[in-house]
């Protein structure tokens, strides 16, 4: 199993306190949800001995984890023999005492380093101070492998659509804040799909009120992002064989925002606002194994993720529209088949997701814009369920 956290640049300038509740509020529940359980020896231990070491903060010596941090990238390179970094950074810093290996696990995810478990059955792993990188051919259960390079962090400015990208349809006003940690939180492991990080499963959408003073509806919203889409389809599939790799490789292109299911549904709906404008951290897919399921069965499943609701009709379609407007990707998309040869086909079995609204669900992103439809209770088909988040700075 792989242990992904996000990395944080300047872990060893941080005051200790501050240090200290990353390592114990964030870095062990994410071990944790993986089934790994760093002890203060360095090596795993569920329980009683774990829990009191957590509670205790007893777990690392937060200024040995500052220090280690600040030296690993000097002492860590890419080789198929263990060392001992431990001993190595005991040589860099002599005042810093033994490093457990739990303290010396730490410094590496801090910086990005996803790390791989191996295990035999059940049984714990033993976490020692030596290590190897992938490329090692060797490989020894219950060791500890970390990629040779640590992942990039992505910042906030290429992550988010606020105020600034809005700019190009209108005057939102003010942004509300958002939380002082967001951009650490998007660059951390993804609690719907832990072997990717937020900002490559969600995305990052100002909800605004108004543009230029005018209350922001579904139907606004289509006369504002129509000029922004391609005023001929691009998505028929050519007659022509030769074509079809060209075709395939092309994004997705609707020509129009909203395909609603019909007129009735449009008039009572497309007046839609909000009275304040917020933002929605927004699952880029549905939910997995939440297709083909009761609505009762997903709100099951989201259940299992923690400040997540079903989105509503609006907040949706803002963050998919959006998203193509800024980054030219269509959200909740058919799928597609790969070929022998790699190449992708458009087919047609559709992803949906459900509203807050009843019976509504939308996606299903063609050439003629995002669907928006009406089911029955009992209708499931390759209907599953997003999720979001309202972000808040805390109180």
């Amino acid at each position: 199993m792989t242990v992904i956290f996000r990395a944080v640049s300047n872990f060893d300038q941080l005051p200790e306190s501050l240090a200290s509740k990353i390592l114990y509020q964030e870095l062990l529940p994410v071990c944790e949800r993986e089934g790994v359980y760093l002890a203060p020896e360095g090596h795993v231990a569920e329980g009683h001995r774990y829990e009191e070491a957590k509670r205790n903060q007893e777990t690392f010596d937060v200024s040995r984890v500052q220090r280690a941090f600040a030296v690993v990238d000097l002492i860590y390179q890419p080789a198929s023999q263990y060392r001992d970094v431990s001993k190595r950074l005991f040589e860099i810093h002599p005042s810093g005492g033994y490093l457990s290996g739990a303290e010396l696990m730490a410094a590496m995810m801090l910086k990005g380093y996803p790390a791989r478990f191996a295990t035999r059955g059940e049984e714990a792993f033993h976490l020692r101070a030596k290590f190897r990188v992938k490329e090692a051919k060797v490989k020894r259960e219950r060791e500890v492998v970390f990629d040779a390079q640590p992942i990039a962090a992505m910042p906030l400015s290429s992550i988010r659509f606020g105020a600034a990208e809005w700019q190009r349809f209108g005057d939102v006003g003010a942004e509300p804040p958002l939380p002082s940690d967001i951009e650490i939180t998007l660059n951390g492991p993804c609690p719907i799909w832990p072997e990717k990080r937020y900002y490559e499963t969600h995305v990052l959408v100002l909800i605004p009120a108004t543009i230029n003073g005018t209350p922001l509806t579904l139907d606004f919203l289509t006369e504002l992002v129509q000029p922004a889409l391609p005023p001929t389809s691009v998505n028929e599939m050519p007659s022509d064989i030769k074509q079809i790799k060209d075709f395939v490789r092309r994004p997705l292109q609707p020509t129009r925002p909203l395909n609603w299911d019909n007129d009735q549904m449009r008039q009572h709906l497309g007046g839609t606002s909000v009275s304040a404008s917020y933002w929605v951290l927004m699952t880029r897919d549905v939910l997995p194994k939440t297709k083909n399921e009761s609505y009762a069965k997903q709100q099951e499943i989201l259940a299992r993720y923690s400040g997540y609701k079903v989105p509503k009709l609006l907040e949706i379609t803002i963050c998919i529209l959006m998203e193509y407007v800024k980054a030219k990707r269509v959200l909740y998309a058919p799928l597609h088949i790969t070929s022998k040869k790699g190449i992708k086909f458009p087919f047609h079995p559709e992803t949906f997701t459900r509203c807050q609204e009843p019976h509504l669900i939308i996606g299903n992103v063609t050439g003629e814009g995002i669907e928006i439809g009406c089911i029955d209770e009992h209708d499931h088909g390759w209907i599953g369920l997003g999720a979001c988040k309202s972000m808040h700075p805390p109180q």
